[in-house]
């Protein structure tokens, strides 16, 4: 017959053989070993690092140095060419203004009998002219108009705009007006001055704006 046990009968656990003579009060701390061993990791890549970073700085500061010394060593090639160069076109300038200064003188010039005869023909029957002035910057022009006092005026304002409007004074003077309007009391008639202004050379205009 098959004999029936107990749970509470079965054999018991088998129990190690050797003795534990492991005395774990003077067994070293492993936990302080591996937070000391990540500090030392930490220190030595911030170092690398510090390192790397120090050496890619070197380098680009030789490579800055080295491209300084080229750019000098150009600049230092190219000085006798552009000092010639400012000296040519110092030189120019010089001659251009000269140009410049026959080309306002043979614009400023005219020849008194062809300006005579032209205002002579140009000159309307209720006007008489008294005075030429020729000077360097313009010419003055002074004359009387007969007629009534308001008619008077029209003509003369009229006159100084038919010279601005000549193809003859019109290219040779810049501008043309009426500086000047008066009646005189023994006559009666009114007496006007104009002025006939030539072109101001283009260096003095931008010297003046300056």
């Amino acid at each position: 017959m098959l004999s029936l046990r107990k749970k509470s009968d079965a054999a018991p656990p088998s129990v190690a053989w050797h003795t534990n003579f492991r005395n774990f009060e003077r067994l070293p701390d492993t936990k302080a070993v591996r937070t000391t061993f990540f500090i030392n990791g930490l220190t030595v890549l911030a170092a690398t690092a510090a390192l790397l970073f120090f050496l890619f700085q070197e380098f680009n500061r030789r490579t800055l140095s080295k491209e300084l010394a080229g750019w000098e060593e150009r600049i230092a090639s190219d000085k006798a060419g552009s000092a010639a160069a400012v000296a040519a076109y110092a030189k120019f300038q010089s001659e251009e203004k000269k140009v410049r200064e026959v080309a306002t003188f043979t614009r400023r010039e005219i020849v008194p009998s062809e300006f005579v005869l032209r205002l002579g023909e140009t000159l309307p029957p209720e006007i008489v002219l008294n005075h030429i002035e020729h000077r360097t910057a313009a010419v003055t022009i002074r004359g009387s108009v007969r007629g009534a006092p308001n008619e008077a005026s029209g003509t003369a304002q009229a006159y100084v705009a038919q010279l601005h409007a000549d193809e003859v004074f019109g290219s040779r003077f810049e501008s043309v007006r009426l500086t000047s309007l008066s009646r005189n009391a023994v006559t009666g008639e009114l007496n006007f001055e104009a002025v006939l202004k030539f072109p101001e050379p283009k260096a003095e205009k931008t010297s003046r704006k300056k």
